[in-house]
């Protein structure tokens, strides 16, 4: 399969040739015409209809009949996207490095081999949706000593939205805040051993509720026992042992 052209938003002229709507890319004069006794092709999206910002997605398109090309259009744009040759029945359209510019519905035609410009009506739409991969770190530092206050930020560059926080990658969040900004602060008070593990984040925006972004890349905390500066564990630590001393080397070290 190769890719034929991918094409902007450059102006379109409409036309008729005989009863067939048409269209003709200003720039390359390309003619594409409707013909609704084409049965119209199936679309998939995949491997998710919600993309990681600058991740990939590819979006299949299917015939029944032997094709010549697919077209694949963005927001009902008359003029592709993308037009891929096949002599198959099936196309993969990649969609590289997404971005909200991507964000939105997208359909595919197609054209058998004998009108190669005659085309399909378009196949029922997809959506695609694009989130942001929010940040997270932790303040002071990844190393906090038992019982002390840390603070969990995450943030993203768009606001209004609902943070979760994740520990250990579970679904379920530990956490959940609301703002109308771009970051929250999760606060963990007298942290104890329990609170030893990794956290992530993810956000929801209020105007989109049910679409959970990706969660963010794993922070790790470390607690450590006051006033050394390795990690302990609570295996590793006897309540209530005395630090000992070594004994001095001379009698006026006393």
């Amino acid at each position: 399969r190769t890719i034929v052209s991918q094409l902007q938003s450059l102006t379109i002229w409409p036309c008729l040739i005989g009863n067939l709507g048409c269209w003709r890319h200003s720039l390359t004069s390309i003619f594409l015409c409707t013909d609704s006794s084409f049965p119209r092709p199936s679309i998939n999206l995949g491997p998710v209809e919600i993309a990681a910002f600058g991740g990939n997605v590819t979006i299949q398109c299917q015939s029944e009949k032997l094709t010549k090309r697919f077209y694949l259009h963005k927001s009902r744009n008359q003029m592709p996207q993308q037009i891929l040759e096949t002599n198959g029945t099936t196309a993969e359209f990649l969609i590289t490095s997404v971005d909200q510019t991507k964000t939105g519905e997208y359909c595919c035609r197609y054209s058998d081999s004998s009108e190669p410009y005659i085309v399909s009506k378009c196949s029922d739409l997809v959506r695609l949706l694009v989130t942001e991969k929010p940040e997270i770190f932790i303040s002071p530092g990844k190393l906090i000593t038992l019982g002390e206050n840390l603070t969990i930020v995450c943030e993203i560059e768009d606001g209004d939205v609902i943070f979760f926080l994740h520990k250990n990658g579970s679904l379920k969040p530990e956490q959940m805040k609301s703002t109308s900004y771009s970051l929250v602060e999760f606060f963990i008070s007298n942290v104890t051993w329990q609170d030893q593990g990794s956290y992530s984040c993810s956000y929801v925006k209020k105007e989109q509720i049910f679409v959970l972004s990706v969660q963010s890349d794993a922070i790790e905390l470390v607690i450590s026992v006051e006033g050394r500066g390795n990690p302990q564990s609570p295996e590793t630590v006897t309540p209530g042992a005395k630090e000992t001393r070594p004994e001095p080397l001379c009698g006026c070290c006393k």
